[in-house]
């Protein structure tokens, strides 16, 4: 990734498309268009990219601190785009940024037979597939635009104090919804989608334990309707994974999460670390090592085609998750089809140049 943080906090030049933020749906979008001929960079609020498919580096080893994968279901279910995402996939995966995870399903307080179950996952963690994605596009990190303006044809992206991030002829905000709301005065028909989408965000912790040996009597995830597990996750079981012990991922429901929004991060970890051992019994007591609250962890609307938003007019569109139903694969699959649809399409990269 090529990070560009120079004394004005601005990128050096103007560019045919800028994408703000760099998580799943932004760096898709900005790896299509790089490909296709465009100049593009991206501003970053946090200090990678990835979003919240991030990772987190601890003493024996780095763990999946978001989304812990991803199906191919969706991505290969239209008759349309199947093949273009089937080479995608196969071009990733021989790329060696992404792999195929099985596993084994068990559920919370239940002693019936685990299930076998594949996604496809990030390797050796889970934004690497983000790396990969934007090796080759300048990227501005720890950069929060908070303000979108037009000056002649062109946007210009501002940060807090006036502070000029980038120029640029069009614009692709992933940002999730409650950040993206505040940035710009949008197309009337857009509002209700927004607000919508803040109306429906809902936060989540994360607790990840470290086991100093390997747990073989568990089966690698746990579901299941419990008060405050969504799922426990054995981050050690992902391909090319190399911890010391074993790790856990514990995520937790969004009610548990809403009612212990604004607790102590250690009494929430313990309180995770708790409720796992009391489900699958039997275990050794793990240390809790790491605990994080994702705020903006799910915004899930309606799958409505085409699954984002688009001014040609205005050059300005938005993708991301929260316009194709939640999840990576909804991230994907929305910048996808704008970026297909209304910039390479539509003949921009030409007018930009004449």
């Amino acid at each position: 990734m090529l990070t560009i943080t120079d004394s004005k906090n601005s990128l050096t030049d103007s560019y045919d498309v800028a994408v703000v933020g760099a998580g799943t749906a932004g760096c898709l979008a900005a790896s299509i268009l790089a490909e296709s001929g465009f100049t593009v960079c991206m501003i970053e609020k946090s200090r990678g990219v990835g979003g919240r498919a991030s990772r987190r580096k601890l003493a024996a080893g780095v763990v999946d601190l978001g989304a812990p994968g991803f199906s191919d279901e969706r991505l290969l279910r239209g008759t349309q785009q199947a093949q273009l995402w089937r080479e995608r996939l196969q071009h990733w995966s021989e790329q060696g940024c992404v792999a195929r995870w099985s596993f084994a399903v068990g559920h919370f307080g239940e002693g019936s037979k685990p299930s076998n179950e594949e996604r496809l996952c990030g390797a050796p963690s889970m934004n690497f597939l983000h790396r990969h994605l934007t090796a080759t596009i300048p990227v501005m990190s720890c950069s929060r635009v908070v303000r979108l303006e037009r000056e002649n044809t062109d946007w210009i992206l501002l940060g807090e104090q006036g502070a000029l991030f980038a120029k640029a002829r069009q614009i692709i905000i992933t940002a999730p919804a409650q950040q993206t709301r505040p940035l710009f005065d949008w197309p009337g028909p857009w509002l209700p989608v927004m607000d919508n989408a803040v109306r429906q965000t809902q936060a989540q912790w994360v607790a990840v334990l470290h086991f100093s040996t390997a747990q073989p009597q568990l089966a690698d995830v746990y579901r299941g309707e419990h008060p405050v597990l969504a799922e426990a996750i054995r981050d050690s079981s992902k391909p090319f994974r190399r911890h010391e012990g074993e790790y856990w991922v514990l995520h937790s429901t969004f009610n548990w999460a809403d009612d212990h929004l604004h607790a102590q991060p250690e009494h929430v970890a313990q309180s995770m670390k708790q409720a796992f051992l009391g489900s699958v019994g039997g275990v050794a007591d793990p240390a809790v090592v790491s605990c994080h609250r994702w705020l903006l962890a799910q915004q899930r609307c309606a799958s409505e085609d085409p699954g984002y938003l688009w001014s040609q007019q205005l050059n300005i569109g938005i993708c991301a998750d929260w316009l194709m139903g939640g999840g990576i694969d909804g991230a994907l699959m929305s910048a996808q089809q704008l970026v297909s649809a209304q910039i390479i399409k539509t003949g921009s990269k030409e007018k930009s140049d004449e």
